[in-house]
Order: C-alpha cells, then sequence, then structure tokens
C-alpha cells in the first residue's frame, strides 16, 4: 500500500537527485610526454590550480611515451587534454583529429649534431648515411626538411636518410658514429655535443624561434568546459611565471614529480638552458604550418593561429 509518507519521500529523493549529480566531481585526464619540455604541467599538476579555480573536478595526469598513444587515448575518450610536440598537433588536425591548442608550453631550439669530421655543413650529408629523428611527423622532421630545402632546395632531400630512433638510442648511435647525424632535442642535444658530437645547424636557422611543446584538448571537451580549458592556460601561465621568477623552486617541483631522478639544482639548470624559452606565445606556429602546407606535409592551409587555439 502506498501511504502518503511513501510518496513524500519519493518526491524529496527525485529532488535531491540532480543536486547530487551536480555534486560529482569531472574527471579530467591529461597525458603528457616525458621530459622537460613539459615542465609548465608537472608544475601545475603539483600545485592544482585548476582544482582551485574550478572545483568539482578531479585531475589525474599521466605520462604516455608516444603521441600516437596518447592521440589513441584521446579519440576514445579516455584522455581530454594532451601534450605533445607542435607539428604531430598539426598533422593530426590535418587529418581529421578534432582537437586544439590550450597554450604553447616552451620554444626549444634544436640542434643538428654529428660526429663526422668530413660533415662541416647540411650540405655534406651523401646518399646512404643516415641522420636520426624521433619521428618523421615530428618539429625535428621538419627543421631538417626545412634546413634541407636551404641547403638543396628541395625539402624532401634527406627524407630518405631520416631515421626513426628514440632519443637515447640517437644520442648513443651518433656519438659512436653509427650514424651521420642526429636533430635533437635538450638535453640530449648538449650531451652530445659533451662527447664529442659538434652542432653544425639548429632550427633558428630554419625558423626563427619556434614552439615546441603545446598542450591540447579535443574541441569536444573544450566547447563543454571552456571553464576548464581558462583555469589550464592560467595554471600553464603561472607555472611558466614561476620558472621565469623562482627556478630554484620550480626546479625542486619537477624534480619531484619526475620521481627524484635529478636534484632541484640539476633540474633547475635544464629548466635555464639557453635554448630553451618556457612561454605561452604561439608565435612561429603559422609559419612552421606554412611550410608544412607547401611541401605537401598538410593537406589544408592554417588560415590563422585561432583557427587551431582556443581562445
Amino acid at each position: 500500500m502506498i501511504t502518503r509518507r511513501t510518496l513524500l519521500l519519493s518526491a524529496a529523493g527525485t529532488l535531491c537527485a540532480p543536486a547530487l549529480v551536480r555534486a560529482e566531481a569531472t574527471k579530467v585526464t591529461v597525458a603528457m610526454l616525458p621530459g622537460l619540455s613539459y615542465a609548465p604541467l608537472l608544475i601545475a599538476k603539483a600545485n592544482r590550480p585548476v582544482e582551485a579555480k574550478v572545483g568539482q573536478v578531479e585531475m589525474d595526469w599521466k605520462t604516455i611515451a608516444s603521441s600516437a598513444a596518447i592521440r589513441e587515448a584521446m579519440l576514445a575518450g579516455d584522455v581530454q587534454v594532451g601534450a605533445g610536440s607542435v607539428a604531430p598537433f598539426l598533422v593530426g588536425r590535418d587529418r581529421g583529429f578534432k582537437v586544439k591548442a590550450v597554450s604553447v608550453l616552451n620554444r626549444t631550439n634544436l640542434w643538428l649534431v654529428t660526429n663526422d669530421p668530413a660533415i662541416q655543413s647540411v650540405k655534406d650529408f651523401k646518399p646512404g648515411q643516415k641522420i636520426a629523428v624521433p619521428a618523421p611527423d615530428t618539429n625535428q622532421a621538419f627543421v631538417l626538411r626545412k634546413l634541407a630545402l636551404q641547403a638543396f632546395g628541395d625539402a624532401k632531400a634527406l627524407d630518405t636518410s631520416m631515421l626513426a630512433m628514440p632519443h637515447p638510442d640517437a644520442l648513443q648511435a651518433v656519438v659512436t658514429n653509427q650514424i651521420a647525424g642526429y636533430m635533437s632535442s635538450p638535453p640530449f642535444q648538449s650531451q652530445a655535443v659533451a662527447r664529442g658530437a659538434r652542432r653544425i645547424a639548429d632550427s633558428k636557422e630554419a625558423f626563427g624561434p619556434l614552439p615546441f611543446a603545446i598542450a591540447f584538448a579535443t574541441e569536444k571537451f573544450g566547447t563543454a568546459r571552456p571553464d576548464i580549458i581558462a583555469a589550464l592556460q592560467g595554471a600553464i601561465a603561472a607555472a611558466i611565471a614561476l620558472i621565469a621568477k623562482d627556478p630554484l623552486e620550480a626546479g625542486r617541483i619537477v624534480a619531484q614529480e619526475m620521481g627524484g631522478r635529478q636534484t632541484a639544482e640539476e633540474a633547475m639548470a635544464l629548466l635555464k638552458d639557453p635554448d630553451t624559452d618556457f612561454t605561452d606565445s604561439t608565435a612561429g606556429i603559422e609559419g612552421l604550418a606554412d611550410f608544412m602546407k607547401q611541401t605537401g606535409f598538410l593537406r589544408t592551409a592554417v588560415t590563422g593561429i585561432d583557427e587551431v587555439t582556443f581562445k
């Protein structure tokens, strides 16, 4: 028998249900590649400004080994925010991966190094000699293509010389003369030079200042939660400001977040590398995209920076 008390309790439960749903925290998973380029995200993870700004949000931070794995996780809906280098981000968008940039994380001057005394410039590479890059769609690969265009008049002149290798393997291979060159990034490029290799060209010669690491989110998530996108942008800006103002404290946080494999002082020294500028400036992205379109690696031109970024 349904009594008046039963009906009242049922109605009360129904009225309370939406409030309970609203109180449930939104889970946001951020996936980044390993490395010091992602220091602003590591600092944001430690200081938790997104949670403080938004409220009712649970931030889950992951380190994933490859850009492809991050992209697959985002397509599956398991990751909402990813971080990697700019060129794969542009290639992914061009192939239908619906993402936009949340923020640039840094600009990095990438070195082309060799241990072969016969190679003094890009023009000295011969057919059959191998040059290591992390992957064919990375910033390093497109810097090498721009250097090839400058040296040979053909952006693809060194494509058959490219050899995809992880950074630690490429470092060992170039200093032991197993390969002719290595298009690198910090800290591996300075380690290569410390072990006898020489810098013969760099990305500033190719493009000028070039954004390297970038955080991006699916357009679907950005449309649904612009408040979280804005909070992430603020968190990244605050982390970049901390790196500039108090690099030792930033180094302490980064060293701790990376598992204590480095001291705060060692991490600080890497953060202060003159070839890495932690900034959220997007200057340079359009120039890279134009080159990628001109050389056939993008099918559609980027008509303006607002097209690829969340405002």
